[in-house]
């Protein structure tokens, strides 16, 4: 699997200037976006199925942006984390941020929503450690290229045996 990182336009309300840039990821050839869904009119029901079938969109890459953004601090604070737990100096680590809570061992991550914790449409959600911490090193190289269109990074998360799941 691969992660892209990337910057587009959307338009602004500010009429000086109407266009800004947005820091964002995807998942690169896997849980792509449903083109039938209005949303504008978002549902219970397409933000459950949103969260089953594009997890890693959902979870992963959504707290990458929304509980690190642009603070690279953080990043390198989590980074150093993720060494203690490898080194086997911690054996659990929980931090959170504006959108989730990140639930850590040494060889898995798992997310509960911040807000509406663990319910029908935010079931709990874990992922190999191996692929938080290479999405988490690619987020902060990203932050560290050009506020640009130009300016992409494509990262591929390793191979695992192990089996992201939700609860």
């Amino acid at each position: 699997m691969r992660t892209k990182f990337y910057w587009y336009t959307y338009k602004s309300e500010n009429s000086l200037h109407p266009f800004k840039l947005r820091r964002t990821s995807i998942m690169v050839d896997v849980e792509s976006p449903r083109d039938d869904w209005d949303v504008e009119n978002w549902t219970i029901d397409m933000t459950r199925e949103n969260s089953l079938t594009r997890p890693y969109s959902v979870y992963l890459l959504s707290a990458l942006n929304t509980d690190y953004g642009n603070d690279k601090e953080c990043c390198d604070d989590v980074l150093n984390i993720i060494n203690r737990l490898e080194k086997g100096e911690i054996d659990y680590y929980e931090g959170g941020g504006q959108g989730f809570m990140h639930l850590m061992t040494p060889e898995t991550v798992t997310f509960e929503h911040i807000i509406f914790g663990i319910c029908p449409e935010w079931p709990r959600w874990t992922c190999p450690m191996a692929h938080y911490k290479a999405a988490l090193k690619g987020w902060r190289r990203f932050l560290d290229m050009p506020e640009s269109i130009d300016s992409e990074l494509i990262i591929e998360l390793p191979e695992v045996n192990e089996k992201v799941s939700a609860d």
